[in-house]
């Protein structure tokens, strides 16, 4: 990696234009990123703290599934709080060497945040589907507040090592790329293989298993809504010569309890929505960047123009699941209100500190 930017200019004597024929149009164009970024790092380190905060201050929201919503909202945390770092890179078409320092450590994080939160998209979706399709005693097994854990550390710590033990081992070499002026690994002195390496490492099975719990929730869902509904139909009272009072008694015996049963259901049904919509949108924003940087790998011409593309949308993630929780999540709707007013006393079940 180039270690200043004299050493820079004086083997490109005119990086700018080369870095404009490359993948930039124009400074105006970097210009126009680097805002995105700083906006996104703002909306993003603001929306992702108010979900740490509510889930801790919630007993409400202390489930399990909200514990992988809670390792989300730190992975996006993290990954906004060095958007800066990359607006920074954006802007340069030269590396000093505390930039360089800096974008090999916020390479590091963006690369790990990335496969972590596929992984934590992947957990939760497992989660829904022993929640709702499985027995309580088998998901209550699964879990267990140390299996939770456990799955907790394995979303951080395999992407760690994915990224690690390649850049220790010099099969990649992280810090500021001066293809894209990004801080990410160095593409002319890493293997050109290691972008296969990401997506096998988080593609083909996570999505694989997230698309199989989804469709098998789902199914299960619409199977139990025609089951409800056809009970419903059923339990309408018939005409009848019975007295009033008789008919008031058996109308309190048998429909009042199938309204108090599908109800928890339609609840993990409508935060089942909200969780799979989260999903949705991380497709959306991970999907053009994923394919882009495949084409990039092949060297095909002209494809480097759209990685600065697909990798701000890619980053505009990072700063959605906080409003897609503020808009619909039934519960996280009434935390974020009572937080944002300052009435936190009237957080439902409130964590009371010593």
């Amino acid at each position: 990696m180039t270690s200043d930017c004299n050493v820079t200019l004086d083997q490109q004597p005119a990086p700018s234009d080369d870095f404009t024929n490359q993948v930039y149009f124009s400074y105006a164009q970097r210009q126009v990123i680097a805002a995105v970024l700083a906006l996104v790092s703002t909306v993003g380190l603001f929306g992702n703290s108010l979900v740490i905060i509510a889930v801790v201050l919630s007993k409400r929201l202390h489930r399990t599934t909200n514990l992988f919503v809670l390792n989300l909202g730190l992975t996006d945390l993290l990954t906004c709080a060095f958007l800066p770092v990359q607006s920074v890179a954006v802007l340069s078409e030269c590396v000093s060497p505390l930039l360089g320092t800096v974008c090999a450590f916020v390479g590091f994080l963006s690369v790990t945040c990335l496969s972590c939160s596929i992984n934590n998209l992947l957990c939760i979706a497992l989660n829904r589907f022993f929640l709702i399709i499985k027995d309580r005693s088998t998901y209550r097994r699964i879990y267990r507040l140390r299996n939770a854990v456990l799955m907790m550390l394995a979303t951080w710590l395999i992407p760690i090592a994915t990224v690690a033990i390649p850049a220790l081992t010099g099969y990649i070499t992280l810090g500021f790329d001066p293809k894209d002026s990004s801080c990410s690994w160095v593409a002319s002195k890493s293997s050109p293989n290691y972008s296969y390496v990401i997506f096998g490492t988080c593609i083909p099975l996570q999505f694989t298993l997230i698309i199989w719990s989804y469709t098998r929730v789902f199914s299960f869902i619409r199977r139990h809504t025609k089951s409800v509904a056809h009970l419903e139909k059923a339990a309408k009272p018939r005409p009848t010569t019975l007295h009033v009072s008789e008919v008031s008694s058996r109308d309190e015996t048998k429909e009042e309890p199938l309204p108090r049963r599908c109800q928890p259901f339609k609840l993990q049904y409508e935060v089942t929505k909200n969780l799979f919509l989260v999903l949705v949108l991380f497709m959306i924003c991970v999907t053009p960047f994923g394919v882009s940087l495949a084409l990039a790998a092949l060297d095909i011409s002209g494809t480097g123009r759209a990685l600065p593309f697909t990798a701000t949308l890619l980053t505009i993630n990072s700063c959605l699941n906080p409003i897609i929780y503020a808009l619909k999540h039934p519960h996280f709707q009434i935390v974020f209100r009572c937080i944002l007013r300052g009435q936190f006393s009237k957080i439902p079940d409130r964590i009371k500190f010593p």
